[in-house]
């Protein structure tokens, strides 16, 4: 009775050993066969990118643009999924790797047209001012470069050589360095400063002086140069809105009032409440 009972359980085991086998093999079959069902679904072509439409670029070429589309929409993922399937395009690192390769580009919007074309809209930054080097003394130097920054202090792009003042000049070691080689994607000042002083400026502008330039050297003092020549001398710490009160009572002035600070070589508000100033 012993030796019958140990026999069916043997039976049993190789049944159910047996079942088992045929299980995995079946989830094996079905697995592979989902597999090469959802490949033949990912890869067809209704359903993949074969078009771009770009838009919004007055300054960067779409063949600049398109190449770097094209190269990140090429090739597929684990070696079975093409990166062009319209559900699973990379659609955001196709939109950092263009800001980063093209610092002119302030942000890209890829969406859906159809199930095989996406639309690419670039902003483009548009110039603010220029800036022209860590010291003003460059500008007199033979072949020295310019470049454009936007409204935020962000440098993007080389200019080309302009005479007079079609555009603001900044000056001055870029944020958190002095030596730069390529100035392309850094900051002059951090934004929200920047925007200070640019509200400065346009406060200026309405007591009807034009500033042309901005200078800032390695001791924190800025020199605020003026069209007719004259020069506005003040402190990185010094609040804004006090130096612009003060130099709102000098034109006011007795001594300012006729003829404003055309012939003044500087006027000087570094000392608090004190005023220096030197006449051409």
């Amino acid at each position: 009775m012993i030796l019958r009972s140990r026999r069916g359980r043997a039976r049993l085991g190789k049944r159910k050993k047996k079942i088992l086998t045929v299980k995995a093999l079946l989830t094996l079959v079905i697995s592979i066969s989902f597999i090469a069902v959802s490949t033949w679904l990912v890869r067809l072509p209704q359903i993949n990118i074969d078009a771009v439409e770009i838009s919004g670029n007055a300054i960067t070429t779409s063949k600049s643009l398109r190449d770097i589309i094209d190269t990140e929409l090429d090739g597929t993922y684990m070696f079975l999924v093409p990166r062009s399937n319209i559900f699973l395009y990379p659609r955001r690192s196709m939109s950092l790797l263009l800001t980063e390769q093209f610092p002119r580009i302030k942000g890209v919007s890829v969406s859906f047209v159809d199930f095989h074309t996406i639309t690419v809209e670039v902003k483009e930054r548009v110039p603010f001012g220029l800036w022209c080097g860590a010291t003003d003394k460059l500008a007199a130097k033979e072949g020295s470069k310019c470049f454009y920054l936007d409204n935020r202090g962000y440098i993007f792009a080389q200019s080309p050589n302009f005479s007079g003042d079609i555009f603001f000049r900044y000056y001055g070691p870029l944020h958190d360095t002095f030596i730069v080689t390529d100035p392309l994607g850094m900051q002059y000042l951090p934004a929200a400063q920047f925007l200070g002083y640019n509200l400065f400026l346009e406060a200026l502008r309405d007591l009807k002086v034009n500033p042309v330039a901005l200078v800032r050297d390695e001791d924190s003092d800025l020199h605020l140069k003026f069209e007719s020549g004259a020069v506005l001398l003040f402190r990185t710490d010094q609040n804004l809105n006090t130096i612009l009160e003060n130099f709102r009572s000098i034109l006011l002035s007795s001594i300012f009032l006729e003829q404003g600070i055309k012939n003044v070589e500087y006027i000087d508000l570094r000392y608090g409440n004190k005023v220096f100033y030197k006449t051409k």
